[in-house]
């Protein structure tokens, strides 16, 4: 009986760990967001290891134009429970972030800003820093 308990418990953290790297090989490279109603189209970069880099686009629908109103943001990251947790030294600034969907070419998650408030974001690979925001 022990035995067998150890084996279903060495199963569990292999299935738990292996999951993880599923997610994080998946997860790295460059996302980019379909812009938001308000304009908001950042591309987050996540490098496979434990840092992440957002870099904030803001899409101008009236007159086709992009443009980059602050410098990219750096944090460390960590997936855990089909979250990712975006980690600042100010740690009032942390993020957790759902993952609902997550293939080799898309990517959907949730943030939850009060209790009844989420927004979803969903975001396509791409290759480096390119924004999906409409400039033709």
């Amino acid at each position: 009986m022990l035995k067998k308990n150890i084996y279903i418990a060495c199963s569990i953290l292999f299935i738990a760990s292996n999951t993880f790297a599923q997610k994080n090989d998946l997860l790295q490279g460059y996302w980019a967001m379909l812009p938001l109603n308000n304009g908001i189209a950042n591309v987050a970069y996540f490098d496979g290891k434990d840092t992440a880099t957002l870099y904030p686009f803001e899409c101008d629908f009236k007159n086709k134009t992009v443009s980059s109103p602050e410098p990219p943001e750096v944090s460390k990251y960590k997936i855990k429970n089909n979250s990712i947790y975006l980690l600042y030294p100010d740690e009032a600034a942390n993020q957790t972030l759902v993952i609902k969907a997550l293939k080799k070419d898309q990517l959907v998650l949730e943030q939850t800003f009060l209790e009844n408030y989420a927004l979803t974001y969903t975001y396509q690979k791409v290759e480096g820093i390119k924004n999906l925001c409409p400039t033709a």
